[in-house]
């Protein structure tokens, strides 16, 4: 559904600015597009993966079911692991800049400035958090950050080589002119939230694999008990019933013996 969503969005909002705008040069060279693009990719890769899972698990009873991912070569397990990172960093990111310095009045100005700004500023957090708390992903290595620093620089460059090429920063607070020496300070401000972010989703992921031990534990501690009560209760009314029928045993041989005399 996520991975449908998110290429309609794309296709919607990229064919709008073509068609409607003629501005869909620099579609590419917008953090936010290519952010979104990172999660479209993710979540249709991460589909297929499931997919190829649950249709071994199907035809394949007695070893366990394999996924594509598995046999690919390490450079590309690397390459996923490296996508399934950003997606839980650099929507949030994108969305705390946007809002934050970028964000005014006119982003709300027609319907589909509305829809397309929902979809790729506020939309993707909730996808980033469902990756976080809705799926069994492991938090991602420490090894991973510096490689979501380099991933900025080099988009730090490619919106300079945007500049020379087309004429225009993507982002206005990039402007050295208007930025002045404000420009460092959102650099190293937005490395820094980057860092910040990697680490509040490491910690969201291992609190959510921590609680799901302790539920399962729980689960299983009620299941147990519940078992024990059974049990008991069983054990209980086979003793209720062998007494009863020890009292009430001689009382109807008895009863049925005076009928019968009764009778003679």
């Amino acid at each position: 559904m996520i991975a449908l969503y998110t290429l309609a969005t794309l296709l919607v909002i990229l064919i709008w600015q073509a068609t409607i705008l003629h501005d869909a040069d620099g579609y590419f060279s917008y953090f936010t597009e290519l952010t979104h693009i990172g999660i479209c990719s993710y979540y249709w890769a991460s589909f297929t993966q499931t997919l190829f899972y649950a249709l071994r698990q199907r035809h394949s009873i007695e070893r366990t079911p394999e996924y594509p991912l598995q046999r690919w070569p390490r450079i590309f397990q690397l390459l996923h692991v490296m996508l399934g990172t950003t997606i839980i960093s650099y929507p949030i990111l994108v969305t705390i800049v946007f809002w934050a310095l970028l964000a005014s009045p006119a982003v709300f100005s027609t319907k589909f400035g509305t829809w397309s700004n929902i979809s790729i500023h506020v939309l993707n957090t909730a996808w980033s958090l469902f990756e976080m708390i809705g799926t069994n992903s492991p938090p991602p290595r420490w090894s991973m950050l510096p490689c979501m620093i380099i991933i900025l620089a080099l988009y730090l460059a490619l919106a300079y080589v945007t500049h020379a090429t087309q004429g225009f920063y993507p982002y206005s607070f990039l402007n050295p002119s208007t930025s002045h020496s404000l420009l460092a300070g959102y650099i190293i401000g937005i490395a820094v939230a980057a860092c910040i972010v990697f680490t509040l989703g490491k910690t969201i992921i291992h609190c959510c694999r921590l609680m799901g031990i302790v539920l399962r534990t729980l689960k299983c501690h009620l299941l147990n008990k519940r078992r024990h009560e059974i049990i008991n209760d069983t054990i209980s009314g086979i003793i209720l019933f062998n007494i009863a029928l020890f009292f009430t045993g001689p009382l109807w041989l008895g009863t049925q013996v005076l009928i019968n005399s009764v009778l003679e």
